[in-house]
């Protein structure tokens, strides 16, 4: 003869802790989808973000500048000590 699976009470036990996590999660999910408290912090950052591209884009043209004017300014030294 074949066995019978007993009931499991365990099993119970755990489908409703399951539906009690399932359902802090969701209020936790949808509490922190409505929290705006961090937004202003998350555009600053990508304010700042924005800033660095675009300081790392103007370098080489900034760079070429800067060495130009230091050479005149080295070149004018030079002569002015001689």
């Amino acid at each position: 003869m074949g066995s019978f699976p007993r009931p499991c009470y365990f099993h119970l036990a755990n489908l409703f802790a399951a539906s009690i996590w399932d359902k802090t999660m969701h209020r936790f999910v949808k509490q922190f989808w409505q929290d705006t408290q961090g937004q202003d912090l998350v555009e600053y950052a990508l304010a700042a973000g924005m800033v660095a591209v675009a300081a790392v884009a103007a370098m080489p043209a900034l760079s070429t500048t800067v060495n130009n004017v230091f050479s005149k300014i080295a070149s004018i030294i030079t002569s002015t000590l001689q």
